[in-house]
């Protein structure tokens, strides 16, 4: 059991972070071969011809299941570090929201109007826009309010991948104000997840649904973590990796198929096995940095592909380029050094700048307020 006021770090979630990345990454290599709307995912029979595919068929095939596991991921976070000060009343809504903002807005605005000019390229060349279609001003309207998927009505537009977060962005005000009004328990994350169920099973709001679901399993590992004792975390940890292995043989395996249950059972097992392998593996906290990369990754991974198509179309040279390992290795190492560096150089800087302006605002507000009777 953690005992009061030791500070916890989450090196092993923030590995997990990145390796969901890439998940996703290889996930979306298929869109180098889409010349139009990507409509329905490669078959089978085409992404047995990706590369290295007998080693990387999990996630070929499967990366979509990373989702989940990221919302849950944050659900986990968001539970340890929001919950309890909010719910205290020392984080209100003003500062939450800056946070958030400033650490989703800028590059998510950034990637947009640079997806938003290669996407008019694009079509200008083609005749039809790269995979994610109706990229219009009321498209454009919706991403800019991080509003793109509140709507399951709605379609994925311009930088496609951001929609878990536009998703997710609901989720956070729910949160905030659930967080509000009851002390933050298992009970309460139970509850979420029963209610994420009925909705689904009526198909209301299936995508914010979804990430109830999977955000509140996360909540509910964070708090049955708190209550773990360190003399059987090592073997709850083997209980989580064996359950974790077993849930991704009978999905690979076909054995048992995608769905809200098998989603849940892998995101709960990974979560928590990535939460708890801070207390065996210490050499996690020398590549913890790797979760700095996971927004950025994520972001400009879909504004590298169609910039690299852009230009092979261009001299003509064919989209089989891409079936080459080198190319393939070639793209994960410049989608992560150009993250790396996008965090560095413009993310963390403008996250800063933000937050160094609010709370400068934040402190010139205050002895007015408290002047006030």
């Amino acid at each position: 059991m953690t005992e009061p006021g030791v500070k916890r770090t989450f090196s092993g979630l923030e590995v997990c972070r990145v390796g969901c990345a890439f998940a996703v990454i290889v996930w979306h290599y298929q869109h180098f071969f889409s010349i139009g709307a990507l409509g329905n995912p490669a078959t089978h029979a085409e992404r047995v011809r990706f590369p290295l595919y007998a080693l990387l068929h999990m996630f070929y095939n499967q990366g979509g299941l990373a989702v989940p596991i990221f919302w849950a991921i944050s659900g986990f976070i968001f539970f340890w570090k929001y919950s309890q000060s909010i719910y205290s009343r020392k984080t209100n809504f003003a500062s939450f929201f800056m946070l958030r903002f400033s650490r989703l807005y800028p590059l998510h605005f950034a990637t947009l109007l640079l997806v938003a000019f290669l996407q008019a390229f694009y079509y200008r060349s083609h005749g039809v826009s790269f995979v994610y279609e109706h990229n219009d001003l009321f498209h454009f309207a919706l991403q800019l309010l991080f509003a793109s998927n509140w709507l399951d009505s709605e379609p994925w537009t311009f930088n496609g991948p951001i929609w878990s977060v536009s998703v997710e962005i609901v989720i956070y005000m729910a949160f905030f104000y659930l967080m509000l009004m009851t002390r933050p328990s298992a009970i309460q994350c139970l509850l979420a997840i029963v209610l994420a169920k009925i909705l689904m099973h009526f198909n209301l709001q299936s995508s914010i649904s979804h990430c109830i679901y999977f955000f509140f399993a996360g909540g509910l590992l964070q708090r049955i973590d708190q209550s773990i004792r360190s003399e059987t975390r090592k073997f709850a940890f083997m209980i989580s990796v064996l359950f974790a292995i077993t849930v991704l043989a009978l999905l690979g395996l076909h054995v048992v198929s995608k769905g809200q249950t098998s989603e849940l059972l892998l995101a709960a097992s990974v979560v928590n096995t990535f939460v708890l392998v801070d207390n065996f593996v210490p050499a996690f906290n020398r590549v913890a940095w790797m979760g700095n990369l996971t927004y950025s990754s994520y972001l400009i991974h879909f504004p590298i592909q169609i910039s690299l198509v852009l230009v092979l179309d261009a001299f003509h040279i064919s989209r089989s380029l891409f079936l080459s390992p080198l190319v393939f290795l070639a793209f994960l190492a410049a989608t992560f050094t150009l993250g790396w560096l996008v965090y560095h150089v413009y993310e963390m800087p403008m996250q800063n700048l933000i937050r160094s302006q609010w709370f400068l605002i934040d402190r010139r507000r205050a002895p007015a307020t408290a002047a006030k009777p």
